[in-house]
């Protein structure tokens, strides 16, 4: 008997299943609607057609909202990020692709071959390598295999991957733009050390030293996301003058630009206040040069804020 996916709203979310590697290796679990990727470690929550990070289904943590009706039907489904409207993934013909299809053969992240009965066989869509099976109790529904596919991706950074892919073949989609202006350079005041040296052109933040494609970021003047992958755990939001991790509502983690100062939203420390005046940013009560940074040209503030938090160089 070969497997099968249930109808999207056909069943309740009873199916199990755990995702293999290898024949011992499991890197994930569907469970009552979640799949943990540790013993009693929640990775994501599905609800309903909803995927969310984490164990929570509050509308901060939502990742992707999933269209996906028929995974192996030959018309395009997306998976929409949060916000509805951005496709972040397509699913055509049993084949997961990244982002809405331009050129199947360079945007396909994964195959699923069904074998034999509850078993998913899954193949790279960089090199058609075995990535793992699926073992599943029953019939999974189209947004419950999604959720099983979505943890491959993660495991094998296959989205990172395949945006590398597409930079080395199209160098000059990460050189060009017309939403925001070019041009700024930041770096320590007095440490001369080029690692610590950032540059930003106008759509891609990076570093000017090394090739270090993990430190490149994007900023389209609303979301600074990775360059290479569509982790939502390392997506900032800003708003004009508040900056916080997208995938978290605490108040502690975000920031706000206020007058030139950059601080805390809530519960503030001046220790940890920031100071942008004249070209340089320093803490706001301590001139101490060490930590310092000099700012050159059109630099957004929240690029700024995203360097001097250490979280720009991962």
């Amino acid at each position: 008997m070969i497997a099968a996916v249930a109808p999207a709203g056909a069943l309740a979310q009873t199916a199990s299943a755990l995702l293999f590697v290898d024949s011992v290796t499991i890197i994930g679990e569907l469970r009552e609607g979640k799949v943990f990727d540790g013993p009693d470690q929640v990775a994501n929550n599905l609800l309903g057609n909803t995927l969310f990070d984490g164990s929570s289904t509050d509308r901060e943590a939502m990742l992707y909202l999933i269209g996906i009706t028929d995974p192996f039907g030959k018309k395009d489904q997306f998976v929409y990020f949060e916000d509805g409207e951005q496709v972040a993934f397509t699913m055509s013909k049993g084949s997961l692709f990244l982002g809405e299809i331009s050129d199947p053969e360079l945007e396909k992240l994964l195959s699923v071959v069904p074998a034999a009965d509850g078993y998913y066989e899954l193949r790279s869509g960089l090199d058609n390598q075995y990535l793992g099976t699926i073992a599943s109790s029953g019939l999974l529904r189209p947004a419950e295999l999604f959720a099983c596919l979505h943890r491959y991706v993660i495991h094998y950074d296959l989205d990172r991957q395949i945006n590398a892919q597409i930079a080395a073949l199209y160098p000059e989609i990460a050189t060009t733009s017309d939403s925001l202006p070019a041009g700024g350079r930041m770096r320590p005041y007095f440490d001369s050390n080029p690692y610590f040296e950032w540059e930003w052109d106008g759509r891609i933040l990076k570093p000017v030293w090394g090739i270090r494609s993990e430190d490149e970021w994007t900023f389209d003047g609303k979301f600074v996301r990775p360059q290479f992958g569509l982790v939502s755990r390392q997506e900032w939001v800003w708003d004009g003058s508040v900056f916080k991790p997208y995938w978290s509502p605490e108040p502690g983690n975000q920031w706000i630009w206020d007058r030139g100062i950059l601080r805390r939203f809530w519960n503030g420390n001046p220790d940890e206040e920031w100071r942008l005046e004249e070209g340089m940013v320093r803490p706001h009560w301590n001139p101490d040069p060490a930590r310092t940074w000099i700012v050159e040209g059109n630099f957004p503030l929240p690029l700024i804020a995203l360097i001097i938090l250490g979280v720009a160089d991962r």
